[in-house]
């Protein structure tokens, strides 16, 4: 699990900060998120400039995929998740006085069969040369970035791969998932590079639309009210009801709450879904809705 999807520390300074891959930083497929490719994106972060975004915007997981399907094909991926690594705010929990801001980047490197082989051999070799880790252990930060640091010997060999085998040259989608000002409303949108231009994403199940926002009142960190979802998803598997209200499923017999999280489960399955088949705001929302309704069905 942990090498399939590596998940990185928050560091713990602004030097270790500099350990972490940053959008500019370039291997011989060039820069891993263009500047102009970052133009093409609306602030993310609460409405600040997107240039101090871009200047802390750092590299926080990165999941190897060798069937990300698309249009009937199978596709070899290695993508990437960046997030704004900032000063801690006022009453955070943060215990180095950074945190990940709550917005994040998607970019997504295609890689040809053999190359996509040649990667996963390269990886296998780093982590052969590294001490023995549990591959069973459920998901959480890389052991060996805990055990080590970001300064360690598999954070920078990894470091080095991901330069090696991503870039510019390979770079075929990017998304993004902004908080908007105030903190209670997201955005979702994206576009694929298609001979070095951005071409925007039709996102499925929203008619043509090629933004998804939602809107909540939150109460507590279980509780919420006044749900919008806009454009709402339309046709089956669909979470609006939970997404409206948190009370709902408290109000809800358990015939329906069922059905709910058999639609979570299909929601999660990749045999059943994918991002070509799932609206953002349902495919973003599942594993909370999915802990709030395991919690109330009978």
């Amino acid at each position: 699990m942990n090498d399939a999807t590596v998940v990185y520390p928050l560091p713990r300074s602004a030097a270790e900060m500099s350990q972490l891959l940053a959008p500019q930083d370039a291997g011989p497929g060039g820069a891993l998120l263009p500047l102009k490719y970052w133009r093409q994106i609306p602030s993310i972060n609460q409405g600040e400039p997107t240039t101090r975004t871009y200047r802390n915007l750092r590299l926080v997981a990165v999941r190897i995929d060798p069937c990300f399907k698309f249009r009937g094909d199978c596709l070899s991926q290695i993508r990437f998740v960046w997030q704004p690594i900032d000063q801690a705010a006022y009453g955070s929990a943060s215990p180095y006085g950074l945190e990940a801001k709550d917005a994040a980047v998607h970019t997504f490197y295609t890689l040809q069969p053999d190359e996509f082989r040649r990667f996963v051999a390269d990886y296998q070799q780093l982590r052969s040369s590294m001490p023995t880790v549990r591959v069973d252990a459920p998901l959480q930060v890389h052991p060996l970035l805990q055990k080590q640091g970001l300064g360690g010997a598999f954070s920078l060999g990894f470091r080095q791969l991901l330069l090696d085998y991503c870039g510019e040259q390979n770079l075929w989608r990017v998304t993004s998932m902004s908080t908007l000002v105030g903190g209670d409303k997201w955005e979702f949108r994206g576009f694929n590079v298609v001979n070095g231009k951005p071409v925007e994403i039709v996102i499925p199940r929203t008619g043509n639309a090629r933004a998804q926002s939602f809107f909540v009142s939150l109460v507590s960190d279980r509780e919420y009210r006044n749900g919008r979802i806009s454009p709402a998803p339309l046709g089956e598997d669909n979470l609006n009801l939970i997404l409206r209200d948190s009370r709902a499923i408290n109000a809800r017999d358990a015939d329906t709450l069922k059905g709910l999280g058999a639609s979570v489960a299909r929601i999660e399955n990749p045999a059943i879904h994918s991002p070509e088949t799932m609206d953002c705001m349902s495919c973003h929302s599942t594993q909370v809705a999915g802990t709030l309704l395991f919690g109330n069905v009978p």
